[in-house]
This record gives structure tokens, C-alpha cells and sequence, in this order.
């Protein structure tokens, strides 16, 4: 039989008797493409989650670089601020260092002494006088007139100088010291020179004492008394003494009372008037 071409118009073939008609034959499914719906669906799926996945470990490695700097940035903060009481501890000791030496690079003035004024200062003046020196008597208030006009600028010493034919100098060495141990030394050796009548030839241990107490009542309106009796007696006064007669003989001191200024000893004549602008002078000279 001749081969047809599939182009070839067929003869109408005669209608068959009806029959019921043969069910139309589906066509086969087509095989699915990749990347049809359901793989769409799928890979949007999946990257979805990759993306979430890749946001979470984004955000906490983030927070963990926050954590770090904070940490870090915590540490600078304790670090500095341990810095910062260093160095106020160091300034505090520097400060207190300074306090404690003031007056000590000046061989002038010793750690015993009684000052008062500026102690820094590298002008002093210092005075060796005897409680029971009639000339000390006179001279001491000049000094403390000196010292009214110059306190801000000088140093003022005064060192106990007790002359051994004075009785009872010592007696009121100790009577100034145990005033002193109240705060009112420099109130007590005003008054015990301003009252030297009332105990200097006193023979009675009681009623020199006596003299000594009432003196320290009038300056002393807080003093308590019975400390100060008991103080009279302080073993520690002796060597006051000793300590201040060493230094007077390191300054060739022969006398009372002797006065000297950073070193120069001011010649104790004349009136009162010339004695305290000799002093003043010699001051000014060393400002």
C-alpha cells in the first residue's frame, strides 16, 4: 500500500451507524518544568528561611559587638575613674606632704618650738626670754605688738630661757606649757609677764601655785583647772627646757632677754619706742 502524506485531504468516509461516542482520549500531562509553581513556592520558602536564619545570627552577632564595646567602654570608664582617686590620693599626700614640712627647710625653727605667724615665712623672729626677767617683762609685749603688725608675713618663735637664780622661773615654765596643752599658751605668757609681781618672789610652793591658777582662770574662760594643776608636774616640761636652752646655746645666748632675727641678734637698748624699730628694720631688711 502507497504510503500517504499526512497532508494528503482524506474521502469522506460514510457516517457510520451511531453509536455512542468514544470518550475523547486526554491528553497525556505534560511533564512539569523545573521551576514550576510548586518549586517556586518551595525555593521562596527555603530562602525565606535562609533569610530569617541569616537575620537572626546577624542581629546576635551585633548584640554581642555591643555587649563587647560596652564592656569595653564600662572598663575605660572604671579604669579612668581608678585613675582619677590615684591621683587625688597622690595630691592629698603631696598636699599633706607640703603641710607637714612647712617650717622645716628653715633650720631656724625646730619641731619643739612654739610658733606662731606665718610660719613659712623666711623671715623669723625669734625670742629667748626668763617668766621671772624683769627686762623680759618689758620686751615681750613689744614683740607681741610686732607680731599684731607682721603675724601675716613672719614667724614668730619664743623659746623658754629660765635663768638658774631665778626661783621660780621654771615654776612658771611649767604654768605657761600646761596652759599651752589647753590652747592657751600664747594667752597664758602674756599674762604670766603682765603679772609678775604676783608670784616672782613667792616662796610658798601652794601660794605660788595659787598665783598660777588665777591667771589661768582669768585667761582661760573653758580651761579646766584640775588638768591644768595636774599638768604642773608633766616630766615633759623639764625637757622643754632642756631642749630650748640647747637651742639657745647653738645661738650663743648669754642673756635675757635675747632676740633675734633669721640669725642677726638685735641689741636690746634704748627706749621702748627705738627697740621696736630696730626690730621692725631688721625685719623689713629680710622681706
Amino acid at each position: 500500500m502507497a504510503e500517504e502524506s499526512i497532508f494528503a485531504k482524506k474521502p469522506k468516509a460514510e457516517a457510520p451507524a451511531k453509536s455512542a461516542p468514544a470518550p475523547a482520549t486526554a491528553p497525556a500531562p505534560a511533564a512539569p518544568k523545573s521551576g514550576g509553581k510548586t518549586g517556586l513556592i518551595i525555593t521562596i520558602i527555603i530562602l525565606a528561611a535562609a533569610l530569617i536564619a541569616a537575620g537572626v545570627v546577624l542581629t546576635i552577632v551585633l548584640i554581642n559587638q555591643n555587649n563587647g564595646k560596652k564592656d569595653d567602654d564600662t572598663s575605660i570608664v572604671k579604669d579612668d575613674k581608678k585613675d582619677d582617686k590615684k591621683d587625688d590620693k597622690k595630691d592629698d599626700k603631696k598636699d599633706d606632704k607640703k603641710d607637714d614640712k612647712k617650717g622645716e627647710d628653715n633650720p631656724a625653727i625646730a619641731s619643739t618650738d612654739h610658733v606662731r605667724g606665718k610660719r613659712d615665712s623666711k623671715v623669723i623672729v625669734i625670742e629667748y626670754a626668763d617668766p621671772q626677767c624683769p627686762g623680759c617683762a618689758t620686751v615681750t609685749p613689744i614683740v607681741d605688738e610686732i607680731y599684731e603688725e607682721y603675724g601675716d608675713k613672719v614667724a614668730f618663735v619664743y623659746r623658754h630661757y629660765p635663768l638658774s637664780y631665778h626661783k621660780n622661773a621654771e615654776a612658771a615654765v611649767a604654768a605657761i606649757e600646761a596652759a599651752g596643752n589647753q590652747g592657751y599658751f600664747w594667752e597664758m605668757l602674756s599674762a604670766v609677764f603682765a603679772n609678775q609681781s604676783d608670784w616672782e618672789y613667792e616662796s610658798d610652793e601652794d601660794d605660788r601655785t595659787a598665783a598660777f591658777v588665777e591667771i589661768f582662770e582669768d585667761i582661760a574662760d573653758d580651761g579646766d583647772v584640775d588638768q591644768f594643776k595636774t599638768d604642773l608636774d608633766d616630766s615633759s616640761i623639764a625637757d622643754k627646757i632642756k631642749a630650748d636652752k640647747k637651742l639657745g646655746s647653738d645661738d650663743n645666748v648669754s642673756a635675757t632677754p635675747t632676740i633675734l632675727v633669721n640669725g642677726k641678734s638685735i641689741t636690746i637698748s634704748g627706749t621702748r619706742a627705738s627697740l621696736k624699730q630696730k626690730i621692725i628694720d631688721e625685719i623689713k631688711d629680710n622681706l
